[in-house]
């Protein structure tokens, strides 16, 4: 019992990154895709599973560093 409310936990925990990524940028297909992977293998092979959560991770990094990225390039042309 515990392995499901572990696997449902990080579930809710990757779509959560997921939701951040399309906000910040809404054409990304990535985020999307490791979503529907996810989805697919949550009940079914926690292995498998916890490595589609692992890329919803370093999505949410990539994205958070190329916002920040993106929020001092605008900031630079104002000036």
């Amino acid at each position: 019992m515990r392995g499901v409310l572990l696997r449902r936990q990080k579930y809710k925990e990757a779509e959560e990154y997921y939701k951040k990524a399309i906000q910040v940028k809404k054409d990304y297909f990535y985020p999307l895709y490791n979503m529907a992977l996810l989805n697919e293998y949550a009940f079914l092979n926690y292995e498998q599973a916890e490595s589609y959560y692992r890329k919803v991770l370093e999505l949410k990094k990539m994205i958070s560093r190329r916002y920040q990225g993106l929020q001092g390039f605008t900031a630079s042309k104002k000036n």
